[in-house]
């Protein structure tokens, strides 16, 4: 995926990427939870 049409498909790049940030950024506001769920494994 990333390699067929990188450069025509920079904008969908982008939103993934978006969308994968703004998903960590949630996980960072809500760390505590996170960790607990990261440790329980």
């Amino acid at each position: 995926m990333m390699a067929y049409g990188y450069k025509s498909n920079i904008r969908e790049t982008e939103s993934i990427l978006r969308s994968i940030f703004s998903e960590i950024m949630y996980m960072i506001k809500n760390k505590n939870s996170g960790i607990f769920l990261i440790k329980s494994y």
